[in-house]
């Protein structure tokens, strides 16, 4: 009943496409760009900083130090550059990934022969009862990531 309910609900799931990917992706690495900018530009103003002349001691002093002299905005000041690399670069991961994704599912589990001939005595065919199938999808999903971060 269980393995039914679950093949019910995927089935009744849209299809993503590459375009889903994309802008997932994108969408990721814009939100991922715009949280890690402030850190980013206190990280550049600290290895800016020469021997002896040390403005910015800590990093809570030196948020509070560019906020108070240049305004909240000066902590995303140059983000338009790295964002579309960032977006881009994203866009490009998840999509990649999600292609690879859905072709390892189209590989044959060498696994479902064996589960199959284990279950002949049972008149139900279920769905992820056997290791080797968790080990089988692990696999595939291991791959497209590995295959989307080269």
């Amino acid at each position: 009943m269980k393995n039914e309910v679950a093949v019910s609900l995927v089935a009744s799931m849209p299809k993503v496409n590459v375009t889903d990917d994309a802008i997932a992706g994108g969408s990721a690495g814009l939100v991922a760009r715009m949280l890690t900018a402030p850190f980013d530009v206190i990280k550049i103003r600290f290895q800016l900083q020469g021997p002896g002349e040390a403005k910015y001691k800590s990093m809570l002093q030196a948020f509070r130090t560019v906020i108070e002299e240049e305004g909240i905005l000066a902590l995303w000041k140059g983000n338009l550059s790295a964002t579309i690399l960032w977006v881009t670069y994203m866009s490009v991961q998840f999509t990649i990934y999600g292609v690879l994704k859905r072709l390892g599912e189209k590989v044959p589990n060498p696994f479902e022969e064996n589960r199959l001939k284990n279950d002949k005595h049972s008149s139900k065919l279920t769905l992820g009862d056997s290791r080797g199938d968790k080990m089988w999808k692990g696999m595939m999903l291991f791959l497209a990531g590995a295959g989307a971060g080269w």
